[in-house]
């Protein structure tokens, strides 16, 4: 089964990310903050990482340089799910190894299926 991490300080937005993956069969992880998850990430493996930009304290951009940093999951595909859609965001995240920059609001659908193509991609 594979393992989803999703990280946003929006608790609605994470419930219906985990309800609609788990539908899909994933293991999902939530975390509305980002040092906690920061924690996980250097703990446990993960097959993809969601991720929010603004978040309060911790951003999503520190969010992604750490997790490039960690061994663990150095190579886990990352990607941005934010509402903030301009191109300083959107270069600054794949310059820093995002593989997917997708803007809120997203069609779950298309999300579940982009998914399903990282995860493909990477077995």
């Amino acid at each position: 089964m594979k393992k989803i991490l999703a990280v946003d300080d929006t608790e609605i937005m994470l419930d219906i990310i985990k309800l609609q993956l788990e539908n899909e069969g994933y293991q999902v992880d939530t975390y509305n903050d980002p040092d906690i998850a920061m924690k996980k990430i250097s703990e446990e493996k993960y097959d993809l990482i969601l991720l929010d930009i603004m978040m309060p304290v911790t951003s999503g951009l520190e969010v992604l340089k750490f997790i490039k940093q960690q061994e663990i999951n150095q190579i886990t595909p990352v990607v941005m799910l934010t509402a903030k859609d301009d191109m300083n965001s959107v270069r600054d995240c794949l310059t820093n190894g995002a593989l997917e920059y997708l803007t809120k609001p997203f069609n779950i659908v298309s999300v579940k299926k982009r998914i399903a193509q990282i995860l493909d991609q990477t077995k």
